[in-house]
């Protein structure tokens, strides 16, 4: 009974992440100290996320920079329409506002989503990778890391920073919170990273092949018109 109290008085301990200690001092202040200890300081940070604490604490974290990224991608493409009135092709300008709206009013529900989807596929290499702390230790480690999220809406420097220090921050927290090898870890993120490029890689091919081999999948031409020196009559018997 005493190791019990034990374990379960260092899971407090160790579980005094900000955000899920905002009761105390406050939403936004829990949110913005998170949210600064996982960029800045994602050693340790991880270390005092717990892998038995709440689902929805990460989840209510995760979905704000997510959601903030679509709302603020979303205002620049309106924008963009509004001053440029240069649609993609197939699509009105009015067309692309509407789409961007929809994206803003859904945002919350795109990043929970994505969320899910995002811990499942990685559970899975964890689990492969000798990770034992189960499905709610992965989602926190990937609701946290979604801090950096929060950059996407920055031209080309954005999603590339997202992109790699996002991989920096899950090898560590899965690490932490899972108790694995740091090469479990980098294994656990780079197996799906290098599976979904492969995946890419391969559409693109295939698809390039369809509309090259299909007929008519290319691009339409005018019939070629005989100028008055090709028109020859027909032989005479």
């Amino acid at each position: 009974m005493m190791d019990e109290d034990i374990k379960a008085g260092e899971e407090l301990i160790k579980s005094q992440v900000a955000w899920e200690d905002r009761k105390n001092i406050g939403c936004l202040n829990g949110w913005i100290t998170t949210w600064k200890e996982v960029v800045f300081k994602p050693g340790t940070f991880f270390n005092k996320v717990s892998p038995k604490g709440k689902i929805t604490e990460a989840l209510t974290f995760g979905i704000v920079p997510v959601s903030i990224s679509i709302i603020v991608s979303a205002i620049i493409g309106i924008l963009y329409q509004i001053i440029t009135k240069r649609p993609p092709v197939g699509m009105t300008s009015q067309q692309v506002i509407i789409f961007n709206v929809i994206f803003i009013i859904v945002s919350p529900l795109l990043a929970m989503i994505g969320l899910f989807i995002g811990s499942a596929i990685y559970h899975l290499f964890v689990l492969l990778c000798g990770g034992r702390k189960g499905f709610r230790a992965t989602f926190r480690v990937m609701g946290y890391t979604n801090a950096i999220a929060i950059f996407s809406p920055i031209p080309v420097a954005g999603p590339l920073f997202v992109g790699i220090y996002s991989i920096v921050l899950l090898t560590k927290g899965f690490k932490r919170v899972h108790s694995i090898s740091t090469a479990r870890a980098v294994w656990a993120v780079l197996i799906p990273v290098i599976l979904g490029i492969l995946l890419f890689v391969i559409a693109s091919v295939l698809l390039g092949l369809f509309l090259t081999l299909t007929p008519g999948a290319g691009p339409l031409t005018p019939p070629a018109i005989p100028t008055p020196g090709q028109l020859t009559p027909p032989p005479t018997q």
